[in-house]
């Protein structure tokens, strides 16, 4: 398995992968465009991230297609696309933590409530999202780094709740049962 740390070096915070200092630089677009992934890596650049989705647009989705169901099919094609374009990559996704919009259906009472009585994402206090969502998290990690390329793997962006750990709204969150 790859090994990636964030150490001192020269005095500054440096990227480490397998014990070597690399270039911090690395291609982020929504989904993997091979043609544009061969650009960095002629460009001597091999680090990646990428995720889109409906829940975050700029993270992916879990895979998580229903109450204890999973397909990574799609993930699984993604990742193909970065190795078949650059051997030498390493991956880091950014993936959305946030239920998906048929998790709602099922936990209605899991949303966060705005003082004006609106509800909008999850609550961060919900302790149902955060079993169910960490289970889902962790069985696409595991999925990612036991699969065929999970040498390539050298992270996991997570972003959650409404956004980014925090609730984007001038309204006064979170009114709701878990807070």
């Amino acid at each position: 398995m790859t090994h990636a740390e964030v150490r001192p070096y020269n005095g500054a915070p440096t990227l480490f992968i397998n014990d070597q200092p690399y270039p911090p630089y690395a291609y982020y677009l929504p989904v993997p465009i091979k043609a544009y992934i061969e650009q960095f890596r002629d460009a001597g650049i091999h680090l990646f991230t990428w995720g889109w989705s409906d829940i975050i647009s700029h993270s992916r989705d879990l895979c998580w297609i229903g109450p204890e169901t999973y397909d990574y099919t799609a993930f699984d094609k993604e990742v193909e696309t970065f190795v078949n374009a650059d051997k030498d990559c390493y991956l880091f996704p950014r993936l959305a933590v946030s239920p998906p919009g048929w998790w709602y259906d099922l936990h209605p009472d899991e949303m966060n409530v705005y003082d004006d009585g609106e509800k909008e994402g999850v609550s961060l206090a919900s302790i149902v999202w955060r079993k169910e969502a960490g289970e889902a998290l962790r069985r696409l990690v595991r999925h990612a780094i036991e699969g065929p390329h999970g040498e390539h793997f050298i992270g996991f962006q997570i972003t959650g709740g409404v956004n980014e750990w925090f609730y984007w709204t001038r309204k006064l969150p979170d009114f709701s049962g878990p807070a």
